[in-house]
C-alpha cells in the first residue's frame, strides 16, 4: 500500500466489488478484527518464548548467558547517541507514568498510549530496559507490565539520572 492508505484501501475494496460506504466500513472492521487476532497470537508467542527462557534460566543454560550479553550490548548501543538516550529516557518516563496512572497494562496498550507505531522499536527498547532494571515487571500471566521491585528508582523527569 502506498502513503495514501485510505485511497488504497478503498481501491482494494472496489477490486473486491465492495462499493457501498457501509460495506467498506464493514470490511475495515473485519480487517481490524483479523489484525487484532494476529497481534494477540503474537503476544501469546512472546509469552511462550518468555516462559521457555525461564526454563533455560532455571537450568542456567549457556544460551541464557548469550541472550543476556547480547541484550546488554544492544541496549548500550542505543545509548551511544545522547539524543537517543534522551528519547529512550523520555519513553521510559512516559511508560512509568502510564503504569502509575493505569495500573498493569499490556505492551500494546502502553505503546499506543505513549507513541506511534513508527516509534515502537524505541518504546519496546525502553520497556526492555525498564524490565532489565526491574523497574517494571510482567504479571503472573506474562501479558501485562506492572511496577517492579525497583519502581522507586524509575526516572521521573528528563533531567534525572538513568539508574545503572
Amino acid at each position: 500500500m502506498s502513503e495514501d492508505f485510505v485511497s488504497d484501501f478503498i481501491e482494494e475494496c472496489v477490486n473486491k466489488n465492495i462499493f457501498d460506504a457501509k460495506q467498506i466500513c464493514e470490511e475495515a472492521i473485519k480487517q481490524i478484527k483479523v489484525n487484532e487476532d494476529e497481534l494477540l497470537k503474537a503476544d501469546q508467542i512472546r509469552i511462550k518464548i518468555y516462559n521457555l527462557r525461564k526454563v533455560l534460566k532455571q537450568f542456567n543454560h549457556e544460551t541464557v548467558r548469550k541472550i543476556r550479553s547480547n541484550r546488554l550490548r544492544d541496549v548500550s548501543k542505543a545509548y551511544i547517541n545522547t539524543s537517543e538516550l534522551d528519547l529512550i529516557k523520555n519513553y521510559a518516563i512516559n511508560i512509568c507514568n502510564y503504569i502509575e496512572k493505569n495500573g498493569p497494562s499490556s505492551p500494546h496498550q502502553i505503546r499506543d498510549a505513549i507513541g506511534s507505531y513508527e516509534d515502537h522499536v524505541k518504546i519496546y527498547g525502553a520497556m526492555k530496559w525498564l524490565g532489565e532494571k526491574n523497574i517494571i515487571t510482567r504479571d503472573s500471566s506474562g501479558l501485562k507490565f506492572l511496577k517492579g521491585n525497583n519502581w522507586d528508582i524509575r526516572p521521573n523527569n528528563i533531567h534525572s539520572e538513568m539508574p545503572d
